[in-house]
C-alpha cells in the first residue's frame, strides 16, 4: 500500500478516536448517562486509542452476538426505567459507540461513528444547554469536517478501501512526526478560513432558524428530575436546612435596575398550610393518587386590581429569571405582577389566590421565565379563598376526611396533652396583653428569638410532636423549627397562620448587574391573616422580622456585590443565557424589526449623503458656469477691442511691431520670402546665371523687407524668377 494513503488511514482513525472522546465528554453533563455504561465506554475508547491494534485481535465470528444482546439490553433496560425512554437510548447509544470503536473501521463505519457520536452530542447539548457545549460544539464540528474530508479524499484517491492501516507496525513517535511535518502555512490558512466559514454559517442559522421548543414538540423528550426537597408538596423538619448546606446557585435573575429589588428579598415559592408530626404540607396542589395532566400556558395575565399598580413602584419593569436544573417544581416570586411569560408553553399548574405556581416537574436543564411589574410589600391581600375566614363557615372536608383550605391554617393536629402545654405557654407569652393579630404574632415572635437561638444542627428528638419538644427544652433550631413553632402559636392564638418557603436574600453580581440567589439562601417563614392580608412574619433570628421590621426593609440596593472569580464565572453563563438559551421568536422578531430600522436609517442616511453630494456637485457647477461666463465675456471684450483697435491702426504704421512694417499678413511679402528661398536653393551654372539669380534676388528682398512695393511690378518678378528657376531667363536684357 502507497505509504501516504496509509498515513491518512491512521490520520482518519485517530479523529474517530477523538469524536468519541468528544462525545463522551459532551454526555457526561448528563445525569442519566453518568454510570458504569458510560464509565466503561470511557475506559474502552483511551485504551483502544493507545493500542490501536487491539480491534483486528477480536475474533469476526463474535460479531454475530452483537445484535441480539443489544436488543436484550435495551429492552431490559427500557423495563426498569419505565416510561423513560430517552435514558435508555443514550445507554444504547454508548454501547454503539463501544462496538464502533472495538471494530476496524472502513468509510461506511466512519459514517456511522459520525452519526453516533453527534447524535450523543446533540443529546447533551439540548438538555444541558450548558455554555460548555458552545465549546464542545466548535471542536467536534472541526473534527468531524477533518474526518469526512479524509474520507472523501480516500473514496477519490482510487485505491482499494482498507481498514488496519499496517498497526503492526504502527509508532506514536512516528505518528507525530508525520503530523508534524503535514503542518504548514497552507494548512494553517485552510483551517482559518474553514473556521471563519463555520462561525458565520453557524451565526446566519441560529439567527434565521425558527425557536423549537423539543421538549414540547416531542413529548417523551421531557426529562423528569427530582426537585430539592425543601421544595416540594411536603417539607419536613430539616429539610430546607439540606439545602442551605449547598452554596451552589440557585436563581439568576435580570431585574429592570438595582434598586428594583428590596434589601431583603423573599422569593416565595409555595405554601404549607397542613400539619402533620413535623411535616408540612401544601393542601391545595398535593394529592398522592393525582393526575399529572397540567393545562399548557405561555402567558399569564392575572386580573389583580389596577389600585395594586398604581402610585410609585420600583420593582416596575420586565424580570428575567434563570431557575437552575433541579431547584423545584414552584416557580419563586416576588409578590402579585402583572404578566408572566415562558418561552414556548409550559404545562403549568397554578393558584392566582395565593400565587403559587407548580410546574409539572423540576427541569433538568435551565429553566427562564419573565415577569413583568411586580408590586413588592410584606403583605398579600386576601382572596375568595379565605371568605371562610372574615365570614365565619363550619370547617368543610375534603372526600379523604380532611380539612380543605383554608381552615388547614387554624389546625393544631396534635395530642391534647401537648396542646394544654401550647395554651399554657402561650399564655405566658400574651401576658402583657395582645388582642389583635399582628400584636399576638409580635409577641410570638419576640419569644422565639428570645428564648431559642439559631443553629443548623438541632439535636434530635424522641416520641411525639418534635416541634412542641422543640419549645419545651428551650435549644437552638434552624428556620423550619422558628416557623414551625410560630404556625403552631399563633394557630393555637386562634390567628390563620400558613408556613412558606422559598429563597430570602441573595448577592449582586457586579460584572454583568444581575442578582444572585444561592441554595443557602433557602428559607422557611410564615403568614397569618390579620383579616384584611396575609401578613409576613419572620421568626427566625436575623430575618426580616414582622410586619413592622418588613415595611421598614423597604430600603433597595444594599446588597453585598460580588466581584471574584466565581463572580466573573457566573457572569460568563449569564451572558450565554441572555444571548443565546435565550434567543427566543420575540428576540427573533426584534432583531430582524432592529435590522429593519437599521437598513431604513442606513438608506436615509446614503440617500442624504448622496443628495448632499449632488447639491454640493450643483453649487459647485453654478459657480463654476457664472466664473467662466464672466470670463468668456470678458475674453469676448478684449477680442473685440484689439480686433478694433487693429482695424483703426492698420495702416498707420503703428503695427509693426515684430512682424514688419506692413504686417505678417501681406501676401505679396509672404510671396517675395518664398521665392527668395527658391532661389537661394537653386543650384546654377554659368556666370551669367549667378548674375541674374543675384539681381533677382536684391530685387525680391527689396519687396520682401522694403516699402510697400507696386503690385502690379512685384508680380512681374514673380514671373522673372519663376521662369528663371525653368531655365528660361539668360539674361535680363534678352530671353530665351
Amino acid at each position: 500500500m502507497n505509504p501516504s494513503v496509509t498515513e491518512m488511514l491512521r490520520l482518519k482513525w485517530f479523529l474517530g478516536q477523538i469524536l468519541a472522546i468528544l462525545s463522551l465528554w459532551t454526555v457526561s453533563a448528563l445525569d442519566m448517562a453518568r454510570g458504569p455504561v458510560w464509565l466503561g465506554v470511557f475506559i474502552l475508547t483511551l485504551v483502544v486509542t493507545a493500542y490501536p491494534y487491539l480491534p483486528a485481535k477480536i475474533p469476526s465470528h463474535a460479531r454475530k452476538f452483537v445484535a441480539p444482546a443489544l436488543i436484550l439490553v435495551f429492552l431490559g433496560d427500557l423495563l426498569l426505567n419505565g416510561r423513560e425512554i430517552i435514558p435508555p437510548m443514550v445507554r444504547l447509544l454508548l454501547i454503539l459507540l463501544a462496538i464502533r470503536i472495538v471494530t476496524l473501521r472502513r468509510n461506511r463505519e466512519d459514517l456511522q461513528l459520525v452519526l453516533l457520536t453527534m447524535f450523543l452530542s446533540v443529546v447533551s447539548g439540548v438538555f444541558t444547554l450548558s455554555m460548555l457545549f458552545a465549546v464542545q460544539a466548535f471542536l467536534f464540528a472541526m473534527t468531524s469536517i477533518g474526518l469526512l474530508f479524509l474520507v472523501n479524499l480516500l473514496e477519490s484517491s482510487g485505491e482499494p478501501e482498507e481498514t488496519d492501516a499496517d498497526w503492526k507496525a504502527f509508532s506514536w513517535p512516528e505518528f507525530w512526526r508525520f503530523l508534524r511535518s503535514s503542518a504548514n502555512f497552507r494548512m494553517f490558512r485552510s483551517l482559518v478560513v474553514l473556521l471563519l466559514l463555520l462561525l458565520a454559517t453557524t451565526a446566519i442559522l441560529f439567527v434565521s432558524i425558527p425557536r423549537v421548543h423539543l421538549d414540547q414538540a416531542i413529548p417523551f423528550l421531557r426529562l423528569q428530575k427530582q426537585g430539592k426537597s425543601g421544595f416540594s408538596d411536603v417539607v419536613r423538619l430539616g429539610d430546607v436546612t439540606n439545602i442551605q448546606e449547598d452554596d451552589s446557585v440557585a436563581l439568576w435573575i435580570d431585574v429592570p435596575s438595582i434598586d428594583a429589588v428590596p434589601s431583603n428579598p423573599y422569593w416565595r415559592m409555595l405554601i404549607l398550610d397542613r400539619y402533620d408530626q413535623g411535616a408540612f404540607i401544601n393542601s391545595l396542589f398535593y394529592s398522592p393518587n393525582g393526575s399529572r395532566s397540567l393545562p399548557n400556558v405561555h402567558s399569564i395575565k392575572p386580573s389583580f386590581p389596577e389600585s395594586w399598580f398604581e402610585g410609585p413602584n420600583p420593582s416596575a419593569g420586565e424580570w428575567t429569571f434563570y431557575m437552575e436544573e433541579g431547584v423545584s417544581q414552584y416557580l419563586p416570586m416576588l409578590g402579585p405582577f402583572r404578566e408572566l411569560t415562558f418561552q414556548g408553553r409550559q404545562p403549568l399548574q397554578q393558584n392566582l389566590e395565593v400565587l403559587v405556581f407548580r410546574m409539572r416537574e423540576s427541569s433538568a436543564s435551565v429553566f427562564s421565565y419573565k415577569v413583568r411589574d411586580f408590586v413588592v410589600r410584606p403583605s398579600i391581600p386576601a382572596s375568595s379563598l379565605d371568605l371562610p375566614l372574615i365570614v365565619p363557615t363550619e370547617p368543610t372536608e375534603s372526600f379523604e376526611g380532611m380539612l380543605q383550605y383554608p381552615f388547614t391554617t387554624l389546625e393544631v393536629p396534635i395530642e391534647s396533652e401537648e396542646q394544654v402545654y401550647l395554651r399554657s405557654l402561650l399564655k405566658d407569652i400574651l401576658k402583657e396583653g395582645g388582642e389583635s393579630p399582628n400584636e399576638i404574632a409580635g409577641e410570638i415572635m419576640n419569644y422565639l428569638q428570645a428564648n431559642h437561638q439559631y443553629s443548623l444542627s438541632p439535636g434530635g428528638y424522641g416520641l411525639g410532636d418534635p416541634i412542641v419538644q422543640w419549645l419545651r427544652d428551650g435549644r437552638p433550631g434552624h428556620c423550619e423549627f422558628f416557623a414551625g413553632a410560630f404556625t403552631l402559636l399563633a394557630r393555637t392564638a386562634g390567628v390563620p397562620t400558613r408556613m412558606v418557603v422559598g429563597f430570602s436574600g441573595g448577592t449582586w453580581n457586579s460584572y454583568e448587574d444581575f442578582f444572585v440567589v444561592r441554595n443557602r439562601n433557602a428559607h422557611a417563614w410564615c403568614e397569618i391573616f390579620d383579616g384584611k392580608d396575609w401578613v409576613r412574619y419572620d421568626p427566625t433570628p436575623g430575618g426580616a422580622g414582622g410586619f413592622g421590621a418588613a415595611m421598614a426593609n423597604q430600603g433597595r440596593g444594599d446588597f453585598i456585590h460580588e466581584s471574584d472569580f466565581q463572580a466573573w464565572i457566573d457572569s460568563l453563563r449569564v451572558m450565554w443565557f441572555r444571548r443565546v438559551i435565550n434567543f427566543d421568536d420575540s428576540s427573533q422578531e426584534n432583531m430582524i424589526e432592529d435590522l429593519a430600522v437599521g437598513f431604513r436609517e442606513a438608506g436615509n442616511f446614503v440617500r442624504g449623503f448622496v443628495v448632499a453630494i449632488f447639491e454640493v456637485l450643483a453649487e459647485w457647477g453654478k459657480a463654476i458656469f457664472q466664473t467662466l461666463r464672466e470670463s468668456l465675456l470678458a475674453a469676448l471684450a478684449a477680442i473685440a477691442l484689439v480686433i478694433l483697435i487693429t482695424i483703426l491702426c492698420r495702416g498707420s504704421g503703428l503695427l509693426w511691431m515684430d512682424w514688419g512694417r506692413d504686417g505678417i499678413s501681406d501676401p505679396v511679402r509672404r510671396k517675395a520670402g518664398r521665392e527668395l528661398q527658391r532661389l537661394s536653393d537653386l543650384v546654377v551654372e554659368g556666370h551669367e546665371r549667378e548674375e541674374v539669380r543675384d539681381q533677382l534676388k536684391s530685387e525680391l528682398l527689396a519687396v520682401r523687407f522694403g516699402p510697400s512695393p507696386e503690385f502690379q511690378r512685384a508680380i512681374r518678378l514673380f514671373r522673372e524668377a519663376k521662369r528663371f528657376r525653368k531655365g528660361k531667363v539668360i539674361s535680363r536684357s534678352g530671353k530665351t
